[in-house]
């Protein structure tokens, strides 16, 4: 794949205060959202690349990842 693994993304993040935040912005708007990319040359494509994403259904994600 193009990206890290849930598991190194939750290593990344785990403990960080800002870390739901930033990764809701990530899935539901791309990574140039949060400055990105965040993975050497790998980021999340925005909108006009891929199927939308809510902020709703970004926070399922980002909870479920960080469960891994």
């Amino acid at each position: 794949g193009a990206g890290p693994s849930f598991k190194k993304i939750k290593a990344q993040w785990k403990g960080k205060k800002d870390a739901e935040a930033k990764l809701v912005a990530t899935i539901s708007r791309g990574s140039d959202a949060t400055g990105g990319p965040h993975w050497g040359a790998a980021k999340m494509p925005n909108d006009a690349e891929r199927p939308m994403v809510s902020d709703a259904e970004a926070k399922k994600l980002v909870k479920w990842i960080m469960k891994q």
